[in-house]
């Protein structure tokens, strides 16, 4: 089993438009992504 792991952290924006209620102004969040792919063996490259 083979396995590759890349993990980033990364800030993105948003606001809530047309929501029921009161919109809520831009803002922002940092968001931690991990992903992760295996395969049972490696190809001719590697």
């Amino acid at each position: 089993m083979f396995e590759v792991n890349v993990e980033a952290i990364f800030p993105a924006a948003h606001a809530l438009r047309n929501y029921y209620g009161k919109t809520e102004p831009i803002h922002g969040h940092n968001w931690k992504m991990r992903v992760t792919i295996e395969g049972p063996e490696l190809d001719s490259m590697g």
